[in-house]
């Protein structure tokens, strides 16, 4: 009876100094450890190691193997099983996934490559588009990229004209709207709003070529045209005296040049006042352009 006691008191000292408690359903290792976790090591330091040729802990989700982490050929690899997604999280949201098919990457938020990035493949914009020999990737601002040509430098540029005639009352600065494209390189300008948007920053250049509708009788007229950038300031306006003519239309041509940054934009208003008080109106045909822009540099 002697040893027996002995015996257990000596295997309950082990379990003391070793801090080891085994309880049925968890095992803690260390001081003040939770019953409720299936393993809790409370130690400082090293507190686990995995030692053996290509050692590697695998996760399940019922049947399922989901993933491992695996040491092998002096590396660390983290791995999916069953083309499962490898996400990476931070608070609770995925900010990197690797796709478990295709081997795609996807940043959820901004990527900063503080280094710089070496490309040994193609440099690929929406679609899968690589562009041609010689292209540059053009900003857009807030739009996607683009591929663009050196030699084109790049294309941006529009000519429009009025889809109906215009009516100018006298002594009204009148903005022109409604306008039918013959082209917009660029996509900037807006027909129906007659808003010119800025695709990209530089220096660009509008010619602003109204053709007034013959009047009877002819009256003298003194104009003004104003170029606005984003609405409300106003950046140029050139003034004109000119005639009327009983049989035929005059054509005012008005030349601007505006810098401009990603984004801004650009409206037109027309003035005019007569001894007659007269409304002036600009024609509409499609061999009339009142408008035409494109970018210097």
């Amino acid at each position: 009876m002697k040893k027996i006691i002995f015996l257990v008191l000596a295997f309950a000292t082990f379990q003391v100094s070793a801090q080891v408690s085994t309880m049925p359903h968890s095992i803690g290792i260390g001081q003040a450890t939770l019953s409720s976790i299936p393993l809790h090591i409370n130690k400082n330091g090293e507190v686990a190691r995995f030692q053996g040729a290509s050692p590697y802990i695998s996760f399940y989700e019922g049947g399922n193997w989901n993933g491992f982490v695996q040491a092998f050929n002096n590396s660390l690899g983290i791995g999916t099983k069953n083309s499962f997604d490898l996400n990476m999280y931070t608070d609770d949201i995925a900010r990197f996934t690797i796709n478990g098919s295709s081997g795609q990457a996807f940043a959820h938020q901004r990527f900063n490559a503080l280094s710089g990035i070496n490309l040994t493949g193609p440099l690929r914009v929406a679609g899968n588009n690589v562009g041609s020999l010689g292209d540059v990737l053009m900003s857009l601002g807030n739009g996607t990229p683009a591929w663009s040509s050196i030699s084109q430098n790049p294309q941006i540029g529009f000519q429009v004209y009025l889809s109906t005639f215009l009516t100018v009352p006298v002594n009204t600065f009148t903005d022109l709207s409604g306008f039918i494209e013959n082209f917009d390189d660029g996509n900037g300008f807006n027909p129906a709003t007659g808003v010119y948007t800025a695709p990209s920053s530089g220096l660009y250049a509008f010619n602003f070529t109204p053709t007034i509708r013959n009047t009877n009788p002819a009256l003298d007229i003194k104009s003004t045209i104003r170029l606005y950038k984003n609405g409300a300031t106003l950046v140029e306006q050139q003034e004109d005296v000119f005639k009327t003519d009983i049989s035929y239309g005059h054509t005012l041509n008005k030349l601007f040049y505006v810098k401009l940054n990603t984004n801004d934009t650009v409206t037109f208003s027309f003035f005019q006042t007569n001894a007659s008080g007269s409304s002036l109106v600009i024609e509409s045909n499609s061999s009339f352009f009142p408008i035409s822009g494109y970018k210097v540099y």
